[in-house]
């Protein structure tokens, strides 16, 4: 319950502070190098890159995608706290991201550019 009040009053621990990496980082793809079965791996969002699906589809013993896709891992369930937090996001009309980011960035970029002069 303390931990639903620290979250409510925003207060984050000093590891929550630290900067981290953004979970979606991954290597560059190309998509002709992609065959079939690759991209239905990927596809199901259990991957970020082809050589994870590869990896999968050689270390599963199946011939193809279709027959990996009953190995894949279930997805997890969500906890109470999870369950929680997105009812309250939901009553106070929140969303998960910010629908302006993108267009703040764009700003900046343009920002960026007329200070370089380019």
């Amino acid at each position: 319950m303390r931990h639903l009040f620290d979250y409510l009053r925003g207060k984050q621990s000093r590891r929550q502070k630290l900067p981290h990496l953004v979970a979606s980082l991954r290597q560059e793809l190309d998509a002709a190098s992609l065959d079939e079965d690759d991209y239905l791996l990927m596809m199901t969002g259990s991957f970020r890159d082809v050589q994870a699906a590869r990896e999968f589809l050689y270390q599963s013993g199946s011939r193809n995608a279709i027959e990996a896709l009953p190995k894949l891992p279930k997805p997890k369930r969500m906890t109470f706290r999870q369950r929680l937090l997105r009812w309250l996001q939901e009553l106070e009309g929140s969303q998960p991201t910010d629908p302006m980011l993108q267009q703040r960035r764009e700003w900046l970029r343009q920002e960026k550019k007329t200070e370089r002069g380019w």
